[in-house]
């Protein structure tokens, strides 16, 4: 499937399940720029009614929509849109209360498809501004999407759903020129969700809510963008990025199959969400804070109860050419894991390992400069066939830290590479810099190890060995060590050559 095109498509169609339309100072002018915004993604996929001007209220009689693209195939239809000019150069705009929504199988659509019902409950929009920076006031007491109707196979298939957002408020703004910005400020107070599926064989039960929920957002489009070449967007000047933030959320799911009734319980405390891409580099991060779950039942042999205090993963690359290196990031981190007895009987029946929380957190910063625009399709063949892309320039670790059983392994580290010198590593170029890892409660416990009477006796004595050979104890089952590497091309390990 051709993601980016699909993609067009349905961002064009969300727009009839967001609670937002275009606006200006006119009604007229309110109205021109909405289809100007429309014809952005094709002007084959909607059509409007017909515009009628009575007193300062325009009404559009009806907005359809109907795309056909990969196979798929979306419809909507919306019925009266009326934006009334205020006498104080705003314009308030209303759309209807309730329409639909369908998706499915473009060649069969009647016996495969599904259709949504999207209700709006005092719904309020108020725009102002100029025609080329507009801002719109949005709020609504809640926003519901619920499916009506779902088809497989010309059978009905047994399942309800739906997502309400309760207390929504914020500001929607448009700016236009030789590239155009869309942005969001927007909250919700909270999102309830709901989902069943009641098959023969397999069901499925869904229902939670999360709450103070926040959306700032924005998408950079060149006005010219070619719908016939999406591919090139960003390359010719796009950028889109999101930051979401949301507050204590709960879910509970049920899940029945031959194998019994699986029943599953999470909440977190809080949760965030990050989102930047253009044609220089890409950002992504998730993170959330106090996490409890459970599951019992099922395939599930014993109860699980989990916690974490935070987990997450994060990455920074650039993805375009450059005369000097570009920074690039990456950390994971998964802290205070908390498992219960129960489930650490499964490894440890005995208890003789300490069961306190697991902490992985690893963080990496760098430079690195790319031979190639990644983003440019002119390009995409030569990036293809290189076996080398870039350049690595340098490294450091911000942070490591592996805490497991009563034993933990911290390290920091930093690196520059020389890329004129290929020799001294047979085509790596040459690193200088240091690495120091720090060992605590290590041998303790490979001591409780052996005590659990498990076959790894060479095995532990290989650990030992080893730990002998590269660490130097520094206090009561304390080991550290250092890798220096120079610009000579020397390792040293703990002060000793070893190259």
């Amino acid at each position: 499937m051709n993601t980016r095109k699909f993609g067009a498509s349905v961002c064009l169609a969300t727009l009839f399940t967001a609670p937002a339309a275009f606006a200006d100072v006119t009604a007229q002018e309110v109205w021109d720029n909405w289809k100007s915004q429309m014809a952005m993604y094709g002007t084959d996929m909607i059509t409007f009614g017909a515009e009628t001007m009575s007193g300062n209220t325009l009404t559009i009689e009806s907005t359809t929509y109907d795309a056909d693209q990969d196979g798929i195939t979306i419809k909507a239809e919306m019925g009266p849109i009326s934006l009334t000019e205020n006498g104080d150069g705003t314009v308030s705009v209303m759309i209807p209360e309730q329409y639909q929504m369908s998706m499915g199988n473009s060649e069969n659509f009647a016996e495969n498809h599904g259709t949504i019902s999207i209700t709006v409950a005092n719904f309020d929009m108020v725009a102002s501004g100029t025609a080329d920076a507009i801002n719109y006031d949005v709020s609504a007491d809640s926003y519901l999407l619920e499916l009506v109707e779902a088809f497989d196979g010309g059978k009905p298939v047994p399942v309800e759903a739906s997502l309400k957002l309760n207390g929504l408020s914020g500001v929607y703004s448009v700016l236009t020129g030789d590239l155009q910005t869309v942005g969001y400020d927007v909250s919700a107070s909270s999102m309830d969700v709901y989902f069943d599926l009641n098959e023969e064989f397999e069901k499925m039960n869904v229902s939670g809510r999360t709450t103070g929920m926040s959306l700032a957002s924005s998408m950079i489009v060149p006005t010219d963008f070619d719908q016939k070449s999406p591919e090139t967007m960003f390359i010719d000047g796009a950028e889109m990025s999101f930051d979401y933030t949301a507050g204590p959320s709960t879910y509970i799911i049920s899940v029945t199959d031959g194998s019994g009734t699986l029943n599953m319980a999470s909440a977190t405390e809080s949760g965030h969400l990050s989102f930047g891409l253009d044609k220089d580099a890409m950002s992504f991060a998730a993170l959330s804070t106090g996490l409890n779950f459970q599951a019992m039942g099922g395939q599930v042999p014993l109860p699980l109860d989990i916690t974490a205090e935070e987990y997450g993963v994060s990455f920074e690359m650039p993805l375009a050419k450059t005369e000097e290196p570009a920074p690039f990031a990456a950390g994971i981190t998964l802290t205070d894991l908390g498992l219960n007895d129960m489930l650490w009987m499964m490894a440890d029946p005995q208890g003789i390992l300490p069961h306190d929380p697991i902490t992985f957190q690893v963080a990496v910063t760098g430079a690195a400069k790319l031979f190639f625009d990644v983003m440019d399709p002119k390009q995409a063949a030569a990036l293809e066939q290189t076996d080398v892309p870039g350049e690595l320039h340098a490294l450091t670790l911000q942070n490591l830290k592996l805490a497991i059983a009563g034993a933990e392994i911290t390290g920091t580290g930093d690196f520059t590479f020389d890329n004129t010198d290929l020799q001294t590593y047979d085509g790596f170029p040459r690193p200088e810099g240091s690495l120091s890892l720090v060992g605590k409660g290590i041998n303790g416990l490979l001591d409780k190890v052996e005590q659990m009477g498990l076959p790894v006796g060479d095995q532990i004595m290989t650990a030992r060995m080893m730990l002998g050979m590269f660490t130097q104890s520094t206090g009561d089952d304390q080991i550290e060590t250092t890798i220096d590497m120079n610009a000579q091309g020397n390792v040293m390990l703990n002060g000793q050559r070893i190259k």
